[in-house]
């Protein structure tokens, strides 16, 4: 899979986003293996499409495929744009504008070289085109905005819990009947995932 997202890594926090954090990462995950692109690929593409003080890195686009929606949706875009381009072999919508402003020009021109009926079924062509492009740039942008609306996730409401609990079960032995002593060694955590570790010793 192009993002290469480990899905034991990525289960806590998923479960904490928000509904519309969820769907739009979601999405944009499914477009994104659709596409085939690698990370670098996709990246570049996208920075094609943006300024130079908005180019994508790579951990901005991590931070989006983990639920986080982007900071300005023209990113975001960018990104959506040059997967659609690949999944679905549309033309590019800077190519395609330049298209429609070239045909508005041979329309406008006179004489027998023009066909004007091969150019506006031409043009009507470039506009449905354009319409679909349109419409999908405002569902992307409503995905977005739903998602930005979400509050962020919190931590984990179990994570508490476990740690209060392993760190009174690191100071008890398990076999209280042993002539032993147990002795915490360390308790400690990562993330969503902790870890302890014991010894024990004769006394």
């Amino acid at each position: 899979m192009p993002h290469r997202l480990a899905r034991d890594e990525m289960m806590t926090e998923e479960t904490q986003l928000g509904a519309g954090r969820r769907f739009l990462m979601t999405e944009l995950k499914t477009l994104w293996d659709r596409s085939g692109l690698s990370q670098s690929d996709a990246i570049r593409k996208a920075n094609q499409r943006l300024c130079a003080g908005e180019a994508l890195k790579p951990q901005t686009v991590s931070d989006w495929l983990a639920g986080t929606p982007a900071a300005k949706f023209e990113q975001l875009w960018a990104l959506v744009e040059a997967f659609l381009v690949v999944c679905e072999r549309r033309p590019a919508r800077a190519d395609l504008d330049r298209k429609i402003k070239d045909l508005r020009t041979v329309l406008k021109a006179s004489g027998p070289a023009v066909d004007k009926a091969e150019a506006q079924a031409a043009m009507r062509n470039l506009q449905n085109a354009d319409v679909e492009w349109r419409v999908a740039e405002a569902r992307w942008k409503a995905l977005w905005e739903v998602a930005r609306s979400d509050p962020a996730p919190g931590p984990d409401p179990q994570l508490g819990a476990y740690l209060k609990a392993a760190s009174r079960a690191a100071g008890l032995p398990a076999y209280p009947g042993l002539k032993e002593r147990f002795v915490p060694l360390r308790l400690f955590g990562s993330g969503f995932r902790c870890c302890a570790s014991w010894g024990w010793i004769r006394g």
